[in-house]
């Protein structure tokens, strides 16, 4: 049996203007969060405020920013639009910086939930498990802080020499072979997001202590 619970989520408004708050409703439907951007906004304005321009993807990503921190059968509205306001201030350049802007969002999210475990915890088991949590997804955090920061210094780096290509100097290099270049660094960028996603996803399981056969 569907269980649908409907939120309307007030705006999240950028620094520009009240002009161009994004407004949504959500429902959850199955355990499943899904956020549905209302018709008085402009969907073109708010795909680009998550650095796309491909509805697919940005439909995608806010439903996934929504899942991660819905608890149960309930739906955190303070939370939610915490999330679409971080990454919507942070003015993501492409769907890559969004989703690792995403990342970090989330993180931030479980870390700060388990600091208030630790806060509360009773006993050493518990306030032990909440610790070793809480340190790893703050260890996490910074590994994304750091491949955010190297994607898009290498993405500078590529724009700054792509234009100078442009401007006629007399560069040897093309397009291709400048992002050719900045492969390994965007490698080693994705490689730093990938463990902290994968931290991440190990924080709750450090709640059980795994028993030696």
């Amino acid at each position: 049996m569907n269980k649908r619970i409907d939120q309307q989520l007030a705006a999240v408004t950028g620094t520009e203007s009240a002009g161009d708050s994004i407004n949504f409703t959500a429902c959850k439907i199955d355990d499943v969060t899904h956020v549905t951007l209302l018709p008085n906004n402009d969907l073109t304005t708010a795909t680009r405020a998550f650095g796309t321009n491909d509805q697919n993807f940005f439909y995608g990503l806010i439903d996934q920013l929504a899942n991660a921190v819905s608890k149960g059968g309930n739906l955190d509205e303070k939370e939610i639009k915490f999330l679409f306001a971080y990454i919507k201030n942070s003015e993501p350049k492409d769907e890559t910086e969004a989703m690792l802007r995403a990342q970090m969002a989330t993180t931030h999210v479980a870390a700060m939930r388990f600091a208030n475990r630790l806060a509360h915890a009773e006993g050493p088991q518990e306030q032990d498990c909440a610790q070793r949590a809480f340190s790893k997804l703050l260890r996490t955090f910074a590994s994304q802080v750091e491949a955010l920061q190297r994607y898009v210094n290498v993405q500078n780096v590529v724009l700054q020499r792509i234009s100078i290509i442009n401007a006629g100097h007399p560069v040897r290099e093309t397009a291709e072979q400048v992002r050719a270049d900045a492969t390994p660094a965007l490698g080693r960028a994705s490689g730093l997001a990938i463990d902290a996603v994968g931290e991440m996803r190990q924080a709750p399981v450090s709640r059980r202590r795994r028993v030696s056969k």
